[in-house]
Parts: C-alpha cells; sequence; structure tokens
C-alpha cells in the first residue's frame, strides 16, 4: 500500500512537469504563430493548413522561429509532419526539447 502511494505521488509530479512543459509550449507555438500569421487562437487540434490557412512559406517560418528560439535543427523531411499543432509538441517533446 505505502509503495503503491509513492508511486502515485511520482506519477502526480510527473504528471504535473509535463503539463506545465507542454503548456509553455503550447505559448511559444501561440507566439510565433502570432508573429507570422497574427494568430493567437489556437488548441492542440489546430491544423496549419487547414484552419490557420499557412502556405508553406508560413510554415518554414515557423519551423525557422522554432529552430532559433530552441536551438535546434528540425530536418526538412520531419516538417512534412507537422500538420496540427499537437504534432509540434509531440515531435518536440520526443526529443527531449524543454523550455
Amino acid at each position: 500500500p505505502q509503495d503503491d502511494d509513492q508511486e502515485d505521488q511520482a506519477f502526480q509530479c510527473i504528471s504535473r512537469r509535463w503539463k506545465r512543459e507542454w503548456l509553455k509550449m503550447m505559448d511559444l507555438i501561440r507566439e510565433i504563430l502570432k508573429d507570422i500569421v497574427g494568430v493567437e487562437e489556437i488548441t492542440s487540434e489546430t491544423e496549419f493548413v487547414g484552419d490557420l490557412n499557412l502556405n508553406s512559406f508560413d510554415v518554414v517560418n515557423m519551423v525557422c522561429a522554432f529552430e532559433e528560439r530552441l536551438g535546434i535543427e528540425i530536418p526538412d523531411r520531419d516538417i512534412r509532419k507537422f500538420i496540427k499543432v499537437q504534432d509540434v509538441t509531440d515531435y518536440l517533446e520526443a526529443r527531449g526539447v524543454t523550455l
């Protein structure tokens, strides 16, 4: 029983950290999209092309902004994976990017 409590506490701690990191990432994406196309209202399900009408130039600018702000390189082949906001947060999380 005590081990279960410790596991629950550890999970809650990890969940809170993950949620804080995810919220920071969403804020960064909002800020970048506001700078590029003037849009602030997004959710994790917002599609870059379908909902925000980004063109390829806008997407490249967005990716360049991520690279600059986060000090990372995103290969061209990975850019095609960015359909919606959640794709970006998942991608960055999988690569261990933190804010």
